[in-house]
């Protein structure tokens, strides 16, 4: 699912900045023989969760470029494309890995540093084939690292996670859940508020709908481990729906 909330350039950069920080801060934490070993993600390795947001840093890119030029550059050609970029990062040595995913995101910031207002303005296309402004896109790039340092198994926790990308992640997936018709209440216990991606917010009731029906409760890092797949939740057996 892709956003179009969280479109003020600036405040998106400042999340992805953090985003990146934070993933950057757990790969240094990590040897290069634990950087070959599984990551929390089921069937990735952690060089593979790596590769992987190393490379989407260049998609996004591609967008920004596309917005400053006016030349259709679309994130990946086609999903094998998309594969088999990730598969060749994962077979670089780890030195070489490191450098990938810190020189992508520094291109990356470099790019979005060189768009003007009527950039950030143009249309662009995200993979999934959603057309969104690219100021747009700055978040779904920020995503990325906020859950995937979680998936490092490195330390990071999504209470490491500011309580508003919390929010605009669950947005992001409350949003597909209520397209299919989900009936899922979730129900923050930590509270806050603002808007959120997909519709949804978290209020003084701390809460995020994406339909009317069953409620789920736990706080901000809780609901969002739980609703990306990542957890489990106090007191249900509930599994949450794909999102992705």
């Amino acid at each position: 699912m892709d956003t179009a909330a969280h479109t003020d350039p600036s405040a998106a950069i400042d999340d992805a900045r953090a985003a990146t920080a934070l993933f950057a801060g757990r790969l240094d934490a990590l040897t290069d023989d634990r950087l070959d070993g599984p990551s929390a993600l089921p069937g990735w390795g952690r060089r593979r969760v790596v590769a992987h947001v190393a490379y989407n840093a260049r998609a996004i890119q591609r967008l920004a470029d596309w917005a400053r030029t006016g030349v259709e550059n679309r994130m990946y050609l086609s999903v094998e494309v998309r594969n088999s970029e990730i598969d060749r990062g994962v077979e670089l040595d780890a030195a070489d890995l490191r450098a990938l995913f810190t020189e992508t995101a520094a291109s990356l910031d470099a790019a979005w540093g060189a768009l003007s207002t009527a950039a950030w303005d143009a249309r662009v296309e995200t993979f999934q084939g959603r057309d969104i402004p690219a100021s747009a896109s700055v978040w779904l790039r920020a995503r990325e690292p906020w859950i995937h340092a979680v998936d490092l198994a490195s330390g990071a926790t999504f209470s490491d996670v500011p309580p508003s990308a919390l929010g605009h992640i669950l947005g992001d997936i409350t949003a597909v859940w209520a397209a299919r018709g989900e009936g899922i209440e979730l129900r923050a216990t930590d509270g806050g508020s603002g808007t959120v991606g997909g519709g949804g917010s978290v209020g003084g009731g701390g809460s995020v709908t994406a339909a009317r029906g069953e409620v789920i409760t736990g706080t901000l890092a809780e609901l969002t481990a739980w609703a990306t797949g990542r957890g489990t939740l106090p007191g249900t057996d509930r599994i949450a729906p794909a999102w992705m």
